[in-house]
């Protein structure tokens, strides 16, 4: 499953949830990959800076509110300022593509993964990793916090959504079962993703291998879940959820 929109369903009160994510039984993560800010070839913005300083409202695309990408959109021209608005209800990568293709929009937050499969073949632009680090398929793009003065408090906010995202994608088996097939299924995993021939296989097609045990994810969820408190919890959500889809 998708651990990041796993977390943020929950996190959201999204309609639907009733699960608690600390909870489920992980066996492992098997790929993770930062999230990147992708515009396009008719977006007149070449920095991070161009989108701080825009007078007009920089146009952001998504297929729903918590999709995995609309929300750290919100999250990110919050931190920075940005006049912003959010179109949702793109029906998924090919609508969004085409859209910013069209100029209907200048660009969206979206894994490293899906920028490197679709981006540079469409004249997509990547102007920043939205991590600490930079993302592996865009090594020459700089960091958010390379491109911009980010003050504390919104840097936090980043992040922990950052931490979000890095979830990736997870492996997880119904609570309840058998501790030795657990037990069997995570070496199986971490036996695999680790192998240099895989990761070599992976890479080649330009996708992500990145293994985490069941205990590191479950820190991480766990981060996920209670870094903020429920002040700040509320504003992520009001930040998420309302304020850039006027």
């Amino acid at each position: 499953m998708g651990g990041e929109t796993l977390v943020t369903a929950q996190l959201y009160e999204a309609p639907g949830v009733n699960y608690d994510v600390r909870k489920l039984t992980w066996l492992a993560r098997v790929s993770s990959e930062a999230k990147v800010v992708l515009l396009g070839p008719k977006s007149p913005y070449n920095s991070v800076s161009e989108l701080t300083k825009s007078a007009k409202p920089v146009i952001w695309a998504g297929s729903g509110k918590i999709d995995g990408n609309a929300d750290f959109s919100a999250i990110l021209v919050h931190a920075l300022d940005i006049k912003s608005k959010i179109i949702a209800g793109y029906r998924g990568t090919a609508d969004m593509n085409l859209a910013i293709q069209r100029g209907e929009v200048d660009g969206r937050v979206v894994s490293e993964e899906s920028a490197a499969l679709y981006g540079p073949s469409g004249g997509m632009r990547v102007l920043a990793t939205l991590a600490r680090k930079r993302a592996e398929q865009f090594p020459d793009s700089p960091t958010i916090f390379e491109a911009a003065s980010i003050a504390a408090p919104q840097a936090r906010l980043i992040d922990w959504r950052a931490g979000i995202a890095d979830l990736g994608r997870l492996m997880l088996v119904t609570p309840g079962t058998p501790q030795d097939r657990t037990d069997l299924l995570r070496a199986a995993f971490a036996e695999v993703i680790r192998d240099p021939a895989f990761i070599a296989e992976i890479k080649r097609l330009k996708l992500s291998a990145s293994h985490a045990g069941a205990d590191a994810v479950r820190a991480a969820v766990e981060q996920a879940i209670t870094t903020l408190d429920a002040a700040g919890l509320a504003e992520v959500r009001d930040i998420a959820l309302n304020r850039y889809y006027h």
